[in-house]
């Protein structure tokens, strides 16, 4: 039996097209960004660690009309299981960055573990892997294929660190020479999504300039581009570091 793979929360009904009044990601856009970071995050910690029962993918429905978790629906589709569940947009509308993801991963949380004791399963990994993320301070990020590194034909080298925030994506090049770290580039920042990784990162090269070149994605837009940038000036430390400065 599978194991949950992926978690998602979804403001509103999931698929709806332009006009429709259920279609709530344009009135709530940062809500949505925001809850893609935050179940993420988690699922990152859970791994593959949580089994639902067949489901290998969850989606959390924010539903008006469902009150509390009592009232929740649960509708199964072969391996995908939907859970509509109560969350105030409203009130979330009205908050920011960590502030944010606080109320998100409360709420994803307790759908989840609700959802295991429903079925007569665990929730204490779905906790544990809360409590990491809150640990972490609701920062995420990791270096992309484990630190997979691409090397200039000189002595320098990158590897990409993709951060993950409440309203954006951040694609970090960390320069080294050697194994020291001399600096960080801020490549690339798109809006969060469902579905980030295979576009985010399609391919990173060294142009004989000694510039860097990455093939990515608007995720805005959905099109694709090419980002070219020069490492002759560098921010200090690692790209774990990194600052975001608006």
């Amino acid at each position: 039996m599978p194991n949950l793979r992926n978690l998602v929360l979804h403001v509103g009904q999931v698929g709806a097209p332009v006009g429709d009044p259920e279609r709530l990601f344009d009135k709530y856009p940062s809500v949505q960004r925001a809850s893609f970071c935050v179940t993420d995050h988690l699922m990152w910690h859970l791994g593959s660690k949580v089994d639902l029962c067949r489901a290998s993918k969850l989606i959390l429905r924010t539903d008006p009309n469902v009150k509390s978790l009592k009232e929740s629906v649960v509708e199964d589709m072969i391996s995908v299981k939907l859970l509509r569940i109560p969350f105030d947009l409203e009130a979330a509308n009205e908050l920011e960055g960590i502030e944010l993801k606080k109320m998100l991963l409360d709420s994803t949380t307790q759908a989840v573990v609700w959802l295991a004791k429903k079925e007569g399963l665990d929730g204490q990994p779905i906790r544990d892997a809360a409590d990491q993320v809150r640990f972490e301070k609701y920062q995420f990020g990791f270096y992309f294929k484990r630190g997979k590194s691409w090397k200039s034909s000189g002595k320098m080298k990158a590897r990409i660190y993709l951060r993950y925030d409440w309203d954006r994506y951040d694609v970090i090049a960390e320069i080294l020479e050697g194994r020291k770290v001399i600096g960080h580039k801020l490549l690339h920042s798109t809006v969060p999504v469902e579905w980030p990784l295979p576009s985010l990162v399609r391919q990173l090269n060294w142009t004989p300039g000694g510039k860097l070149s990455l093939k990515t994605s608007d995720l805005a837009t959905f099109e694709n581009m090419t980002v070219t940038s020069s490492v002759k000036s560098l921010n200090d430390g690692a790209a774990t570091e990194y600052i975001r400065i608006d």
